[in-house]
């Protein structure tokens, strides 16, 4: 025992001499030439970032002129139990050139700034995490683009695509999971795969265990975002918006100040519009917002709610001197999440509200509002009866309408948490009585400062105050008007 002790102390003693061996190992392979990787078998799509397969192995190709810009790293599901359902590594990424024959991929942060006397010691304090890298499988056919192997990402669980908040489609089986096709999109490319996965559900008392099998098809992309300049505006705590912060170094010389920034779409005046835009026309953005609504909405009643409800926040908008602000395109979206969209869906299961925001300027990128169908069912029964005690027959021959008035309004709700507003809950208490009951008031302001108050329905309106059944559902109204005038005016 004692001479089986001894080796080992000597074996442990001798371990960190052989880190240093370690260290020094050479990196990975090096890549193949282009025509060496590029094979009779392989099918090549086209596009920024070419996709490569063969039967066993998918890979994508990142231009050099790519490295270092931002990419827009998205996930979502597109058919089956979760649908709509947005990965939660959706967010910003950079691929870099690493030492040792591989991209790295960098997380874009922000968490100091300093451009005076400590910006060097800032910059050397802080660098962009490396989430993970690939090895260089290939170079380009012109020896200027890198091609790297993502058939874990696109078959299984890999390091670029992953669903690590739904677990029940990040664990998909190798023998019933895979790439299904590729589509190039706008600055990009989208995978769709199908993964399909068994999980076991716990057994309780006398109920024995089972199994749970999901299929889905999941949607990812990657899309490089374009060169652009956002005009940073700091919060003020008297006006509710999502913020972005981060420590700034030269407003105190004598410590560090902490600086908020709101979260917003990037909307900008055209150079050709600027002269009209200052003298107080209404002018389009150069860059609108993008809105889809996809095939989930298909009654007509549904696709009208939300219209009224996009329509609600253009007029906002006007107050910040622009109109069309949100445009709504015919048809489907090229990808669930893609730069500067904005995608309304309808969904069985829970409620998606999925949005992007850069990390260093609080730009808003893109975003999701899935109304649930469960949410609707659970609520509709009570918005019914407050608004049946106003008139019984919303009860009974209206109820289709009282439901389109619910989704308009719940879209409108949510259409402002999108656009940076948070939910602003002292809303409902800015109005007095005699103003709820007053129909023209209502008419011209709704129920509420706000309709991302969370109160629905007028609780105040009596029978014969000549109110319609739009006008006791809340509305965007003097405070969402006052609020995006404050955030989006140049």
């Amino acid at each position: 025992m004692n001479k089986i002790i001894i080796a080992l102390i000597f074996l442990l003693a001798g371990l960190p001499l052989l880190s240093p061996a370690q260290n020094n190992k050479p990196g990975a392979k090096a890549p193949m030439a282009y025509q060496a990787f590029f094979k009779n078998d392989m099918r090549k799509t086209e596009g920024i970032f070419p996709v490569y397969r063969d039967k066993q192995k998918c890979y994508v190709e990142i231009p050099a002129s790519a490295l270092g810009r931002d990419l827009l790293v998205s996930g979502s599901v597109t058919q089956g139990e979760y649908y709509g359902a947005v990965s939660s590594v959706t967010s910003i990424l950079a691929f870099e050139l690493g030492e040792k024959n591989e991209l790295v991929v960098r997380q874009q942060i922000c968490a100091d700034r300093a451009k005076g006397e400590l910006a060097k010691a800032v910059e050397a304090a802080g660098m962009q995490p490396v989430k993970f890298s690939y090895p260089i499988a290939a170079y380009g056919p012109d020896k200027n683009s890198y091609i790297i192997d993502i058939t874990a990402d696109v078959n299984a669980s890999g390091k670029l695509f992953s669903f690590p908040n739904v677990s029940q489609v990040n664990k998909p089986a190798a023998d019933r999971s895979g790439l299904d096709s590729v589509y190039v999109i706008r600055d990009g490319v989208k995978f769709i795969s199908l993964r399909a996965q068994t999980d076991v559900i716990p057994g309780f008392m006398f109920i024995p265990p089972r199994d749970k099998h999901t299929s889905v098809l999941v949607e990812w992309t990657l899309q490089l975002l374009p060169e652009r300049q956002v005009a940073a505006r700091e919060s003020d705590p008297r006006i509710g918006y999502a913020t972005i912060s981060f420590n700034d170094y030269d407003r105190n010389p004598n410590g560090v100040t902490r600086v908020r920034q709101i979260q917003r779409w990037n909307l900008e005046v055209r150079p050709e519009d600027t002269d009209r835009y200052n003298r107080g026309e209404l002018v389009e953005p150069a860059n609108p917002i993008r809105v889809y609504l996809d095939r989930t909405l298909s009654s007509a009643a549904e696709r009208r709610a939300v219209s009224r409800a996009v329509a609600e926040w253009n007029a906002c908008f006007e107050a910040a001197g622009f109109k069309n602000a949100l445009q709504i395109q015919e048809g489907e979206p090229e990808a669930a999440m893609a730069y500067h969209q904005l995608v309304f869906s309808y969904v069985m299961g829970r409620e998606v509200f999925s949005q992007v925001s850069d990390p260093r300027t609080g730009e808003i990128l893109c975003g999701r509002i899935a109304l649930s169908n469960q949410e609707l069912n659970d609520n509709l029964d009570l918005i019914a009866m407050s608004v049946g005690g106003y008139n019984p027959a919303f009860l009974t021959d209206s109820m289709p309408a009282v439901r389109e008035e619910y989704i308009r309004y719940r879209m409108s709700n949510q259409t402002g948490l999108m656009l940076g507003l948070l939910p602003n809950l002292a809303a409902s208490s800015a109005f007095t009585t005699e103003q709820l009951r007053d129909a023209e008031w209502i008419r011209k302001n709704g129920i509420s400062a706000s309709v991302t108050d969370g109160c629905a329905t007028n609780f105040a309106a009596q029978p014969g105050d000549g109110m319609t059944l739009s006008d006791l559902f809340a509305k965007a109204s003097l405070y969402d008007r006052w609020a995006i005038e404050w955030g989006y005016r140049q």
